[in-house]
């Protein structure tokens, strides 16, 4: 029987989360649609190129009954979806499939499984959605830009500088962009900045690893139950 991997980070995920925003639907309902997705994916392109699909036929295994045409571009542009020595994959599809390639060709077809990875793994290795593509300039302009771009989210402009250097002397790779820009948003969402206090930037950026993993407190339907009763 077929199976993929599915990670428990993927429902707060910022890309999530921007997809559902772009769709103008829950993230709930997202992960089910993208779950079909990914399964009919599995089963009729399992290695997870999907150059020949239209985007209807992408809409119709996702089981989204919005426009097709708005589905399969936002997959695209929201890094779901990556474009590849002119195919269309699935972004980490090895992180969802790869295990399960692996049982399945590993004894026999061993050749099967390079193809597969080969197709994921020439170098060109897709960028995030919010990390500029300046490939003539020096890394530490890269650096600069990236560290302009989350800088203008955060909420107090205190201690930029000492904030910069923490920046580029923790945020070395896509990863640690990625982890980041999941951090602050982590932080923003959390009580006591919801409440107004919110840490002086050179902080925040010399311990922001703290936030990647926060979860914050669910909000309980009685909260609300009870305001509404009164």
């Amino acid at each position: 029987m077929a199976w993929i991997e599915s990670h428990t980070k993927t429902r707060r995920h910022h890309k999530l989360l921007r997809l559902a925003a772009r769709l103008n639907t829950k993230p709930v309902y997202l992960i089910g649609h993208l779950h079909l997705f990914w399964w009919n994916v599995l089963e009729l392109k399992e290695d997870g190129d999907i150059t020949v699909w239209t985007p209807k036929e992408v809409a119709f295994y996702a089981e989204w009954e919005g426009n097709p045409n708005e589905f399969y571009n936002a997959l695209l542009e929201e890094g779901w979806l990556k474009q590849l020595n002119g195919r269309i994959l699935i972004h980490d599809w090895l992180d969802y499939a790869g295990r399960y390639l692996q049982g399945k060709y590993r004894t026999h077809r061993a050749e099967k499984l390079e193809e597969i990875k080969a197709k994921h793994q020439d170098g060109q290795t897709a960028r995030s959605d919010n990390l500029p593509n300046l490939p003539n300039l020096p890394n530490q302009y890269i650096c600069r830009f990236s560290f302009e771009k989350i800088w203008s989210k955060y909420p107090n402009k205190d201690g930029k500088k000492a904030a910069e250097r923490h920046f580029k002397a923790s945020v070395k790779t896509e990863k640690d962009w990625q982890d980041i820009n999941q951090a602050l948003q982590n932080y923003l969402a959390s009580e006591r900045v919801q409440k107004g206090y919110v840490k002086n930037g050179s902080t925040w950026f010399n311990n922001w690893r703290d936030w990647v993993d926060y979860k914050p407190k669910p909000k309980s339907w009685l909260d609300d139950f009870k305001k509404e009763t009164k």
